[in-house]
């Protein structure tokens, strides 16, 4: 085992340790001592930013919605000045290409149930991933959130069935990124603008 040492920032090297534990071995392989292990510092320092493993988790859950905030706030800026449904579409395929690249923390925000997504800087974390969706201007809130809650089930779907393989069953596309997206961007061009 490596001698520990003071770090400038624990926090952020726990995590760090977290991160990579969750993409090279997995969600099990994610525990308070193997981050502590991997960020050389003593067993009981992750208990004393984090407090549990749960605690940890919804930091490392955290940490995945602000990459994908960053996925979504590039998007945005990207086609800043294209038409409102030229922009949706943007930030739907930045939300599944999230989902392609960073797979792990993708299950982990959203199918690890020991995440407390009441936890405040989750709540902020995914309020501002969230922020670069905007509904339609002038329409009722009733309205907005049916519109919302629409693009978020095509895209959060898409984005399982292309992770998980079954995609290609009914559709042909394969594994392949580039594929996945490019039908992703068919389905999600509008109605009224497929040709």
């Amino acid at each position: 085992m490596s001698q520990t040492y003071h770090h400038g920032n624990l926090e952020v090297a726990l995590l760090d340790a977290a991160e990579h534990l969750l993409k090279t071995a997995g969600l099990s392989a994610v525990t308070l001592r193997a981050c502590a292990r991997h960020a050389a510092v003593s067993h009981a320092a992750p208990t004393h930013h984090f407090g549990n493993l749960n605690g940890l988790l919804v930091a490392l859950a955290t940490r995945g919605l602000t990459r994908l905030g960053q996925y979504q706030q590039a998007a945005f800026e990207r086609h800043r000045q294209a038409p409102p449904v030229e922009q949706r579409k943007a930030l739907g395929l930045a939300y599944i290409s999230f989902a392609l690249d960073e797979p792990a923390f993708f299950d982990l925000i959203f199918s690890e149930p020991r995440i407390d997504r009441r936890h405040p800087d989750f709540w902020a974390a995914s309020q501002k991933a969230s922020q670069w969706v905007q509904a339609g201007e002038g329409a009722s809130l009733e309205a907005q959130q049916t519109q919302w809650a629409r693009a978020w089930s095509l895209v959060h779907g898409y984005a399982v069935l292309a992770r998980s393989g079954l995609l290609r069953f009914n559709t042909g596309v394969s594994g392949d990124r580039e594929q996945i997206l490019a039908m992703a961007e068919r389905v999600l061009t509008e109605p009224s603008s497929q040709s």
